[in-house]
């Protein structure tokens, strides 16, 4: 457990297990690649970015609506090595690491995130760091992104094994995030379910929160405006 809060890279006691399944060519065989070709097949695109592994910018969203039970949804395009405060062109400190998470730990409750399931880093610390946002943001429902067509199912059995492997707290390395205060976790396979439509209620009483008033008027100019 110790191990797995530290870089992986730095002892490599605890290696990524990231196995295909040995059925991914015959249920998932190859298509048009999204690249385009010359000419162009419909549905391709062009998807380059400012030339880094997931561009050069982290994108992270917090959207919380005014009215009825502010409805909060949380987005981000990666997860970067937390614990480190390192990322994509930003050689950090472990301050840097826990200013975001303090920030991430203030924001109004999250009802819905919709979060990468993969980045770089998966490389040296596994899904660490995304259990680290999810500890930090207690969202009611995780939503995946990056979780593409014949490695999603890998993705998910990594994913679950490090949220078991760091549910229990690790002396001063970790707290801990116990089983019953983890999300509804909504497995999504990149592009066949991402494309597809989902719909919440904002007004179901499930979103409701006593804490997300305090918040909300730290980070949101104006007042809230009441019952939706």
């Amino acid at each position: 457990m110790e191990n797995l809060l530290k870089p992986l890279s730095a002892d490599g006691n605890v290696p990524l297990l990231d196995w295909p399944d040995p059925r991914d060519a015959r249920l998932f065989p190859p298509g048009d690649p999204l690249t385009p070709s010359n000419p162009r097949r419909p549905g391709q695109q062009d998807i380059r970015t400012g030339g880094n592994p997931g561009g050069p910018v982290s994108i992270w969203y917090h959207i919380v609506l005014r009215n009825g039970t502010n409805f909060t949804i949380a987005a981000n395009n990666t997860v970067g090595a937390l614990k480190e405060g390192k990322g994509s062109g930003w050689d950090g400190t472990p301050a840097d690491g826990q200013r975001i998470l303090d920030i991430l730990r203030r924001l109004p409750e999250t009802d819905v995130q919709f979060g990468t399931a993969s980045s770089g880093n998966t490389d040296f610390n596994g899904w660490r760091d995304h259990v680290y946002y999810l500890e930090a943001l207690r969202p009611k429902i995780f939503l995946p992104g990056h979780a593409p067509v014949g490695a999603s199912l890998q993705y998910y059995s990594g994913f679950l094994a490090t949220l078991r492997l760091m549910e229990q707290p690790r002396g001063n390395h970790w707290v801990g995030f116990p089983s019953e205060e983890w999300p509804s976790i909504r497995w999504l396979t990149d592009p066949s379910d991402t494309l597809k439509p989902m719909v919440f209620d904002v007004n179901d009483r499930a979103w409701d929160s006593h804490g997300k008033d305090r918040r909300i008027a730290e980070f949101c100019s104006g007042p809230r405006r009441g019952p939706g």
